[in-house]
């Protein structure tokens, strides 16, 4: 029996709907953050408010009154920050995960971590 190579495995669970995880797995620790006030954005629709709950150079955690999905392109803003453009990897109860197109610079999650808005 032939198995899979990593990078086919990754590839196919790349188009599978995840599920919070009910252990820490992570590659990169997530983050608590003393700045709170996010905003997330769908293609088409106006920036509705969010509260930053957790962050880590490749993804964070969010409050959002939006209905997202899974597989959902959006752009994240943090208070005086540039737009981050992300993908919803989870949504639950008005929380939602996300994943960013690329790794953040750790200067910006540092300034996320250690500042109180």
């Amino acid at each position: 029996m032939m198995m899979a190579s990593t990078a086919t495995r990754f590839r196919t669970a790349r188009f599978r709907a995840a599920e919070p995880a009910t252990a820490e797995h992570r590659s990169e620790p997530r983050y608590q953050v003393g700045v709170k006030r996010a905003s997330v954005r769908s293609h088409g629709a106006l920036a509705l408010d969010a509260s930053l709950e957790n962050i880590s150079i490749y993804g964070c955690r969010l409050g959002s009154t939006g209905d997202h999905v899974a597989e959902e392109r959006v752009w994240l803003r943090f208070v005086g920050k540039p737009a981050v453009a992300a993908t919803v990897i989870w949504s639950d109860g008005g929380m939602i995960g996300c994943r960013f197109d690329a790794p953040l610079d750790t200067a910006l999650v540092r300034s996320l971590t250690l500042r109180l808005v």
